[in-house]
């Protein structure tokens, strides 16, 4: 009888991130935003030790360039389809949406 392996999950940023609408963002405190801000920071980082390659999410991007507003549009704003990103100077910007993924369970160190 074969030794079970660890077990595999594929898992991409998108998995592990939050995502708010303006309205969710405007009731967090600073504090909170810097938190979170530096969540994502760390989860981005442990996807990128486990294997992770491609191309950098958005949201780590706008993070990364110092973005103050990390909202992404309400799926209620009129003439705009669920899950539209804000340009820049209102949220997050537009970049393309990604989904590299990693295989946790594969790393060993």
């Amino acid at each position: 009888m074969a030794a079970a392996g660890p077990a595999q999950l594929q898992v991409a940023f998108e998995d592990v991130a939050l995502y708010f609408s303006r309205r969710e963002w405007e009731l967090l405190s600073r504090p909170e935003k810097q938190l979170y801000r530096n969540q994502m920071l760390r989860n981005y980082q442990a996807l990128v030790f486990l294997g992770s390659s491609g191309s950098t999410p958005d949201l780590i991007h706008w993070i990364e360039v110092g973005e103050a507003e990390l909202w992404i549009r309400d799926a209620e704003a009129p003439g705009k389809a669920p899950g539209q990103r804000a340009p820049p100077q209102q949220g997050l910007g537009s970049r393309e949406k990604r989904g590299d993924r990693v295989n946790v369970g594969e790393h060993r160190r």
